[in-house]
């Protein structure tokens, strides 16, 4: 490939590889309105359309928080539709920003745990950050959530006059952006750097996969504390049955002890 044709490569929408689909997520912030429009769009190796959906999101104190809110609505969908091998596409800066650097984010760390521990049930996933071109018609779809304007079969069907299939596309792209992937085998996570990126990648991947082992220790910690004090709550109802079925035959046997000791008394007087 020619160097004068990259910039042209770089603006094209690329197919997934066999066995995978890519997922699109369109963003679209709206500072004067209640509303924030996002939309994802599925399509196979072929470039075909397979699904699309687009929703309005409420109440995000900023675009980082609204963009991240769609990421993980999009990927709640492909886990939701059993999808095995899902390659995730946005253009959002924002939320490149958060996922390379959480801790800088600690108000929106749920939102990155959540996206995380969802995208742990793909065999194999991969985020990548892309321009907006390759992005066009999600990013349309979302914002005509917020712009309220009727699309003209944007996302539309499988057929081939749909404007999905007017994103171009060429297999011999060997142009990426920035992304990372995570591909998930015999229970062992193995990183595996994409073209195109530099430590920032590795380190994002390393910090992803430390999020999800954190996470997986509190959760198994929390399950065993409650296992724990499920076990110590039913030891003390017992202690607690045991000591009150005590107390009452204690109080029983004092209150039959003077109706015992006027029994002898009647008995020893009857027989003198």
């Amino acid at each position: 490939m020619s160097r004068d044709n990259a910039p042209v490569l770089q603006n094209l929408w690329v197919k997934p590889p066999p066995g995978f689909i890519k997922c699109n997520v369109g963003m679209a912030w709206n500072s004067a309105g209640p509303l924030n429009g996002a939309s994802w769009v599925t399509r196979d190796n072929s470039g075909r359309p397979i699904h699309h959906s687009r929703c309005a999101f409420s109440q995000s104190s900023c675009k980082r928080e609204s963009d991240l809110k769609a990421l993980l609505w999009a990927v709640e969908a492909m886990d939701s539709l059993k999808q095995k091998k899902v390659i995730f596409e946005a253009s959002s800066v924002e939320v490149r920003q958060t996922l390379l650097e959480p801790n800088g984010f600690c108000r929106l760390l749920p939102l990155s745990q959540r996206i995380l521990t969802l995208l742990h049930h793909f065999e194999e996933w991969s985020i990548f950050h892309v321009s907006g071109p390759k992005n066009r018609v999600a990013t349309a779809i979302a914002e005509s959530v917020v712009s309220g304007a009727p699309l003209k079969n944007a996302a539309g069907s499988k057929s081939s006059g749909s404007s999905l299939d007017d994103d171009d596309e060429d297999e011999d792209d060997d142009v990426c952006d920035w992304g990372f992937v995570v591909r998930k085998k015999s229970g062992v996570d193995e990183v595996y750097p994409t073209r195109g990126e530099g430590s920032s990648c590795r380190e994002l991947a390393r910090v992803i996969l430390k999020l999800g082992e954190v996470y997986e220790r509190i959760e198994g910690a929390k399950q065993r504390m409650m296992v724990e004090l499920e076990k110590q709550r039913m030891e003390a109802a017992k202690e607690i049955e045991l000591q009150r079925m005590n107390m009452l035959m204690d109080m029983q046997m004092e209150l039959e002890r003077p109706k015992l000791a006027k029994r002898r008394t009647a008995a020893s007087v009857k027989k003198l």
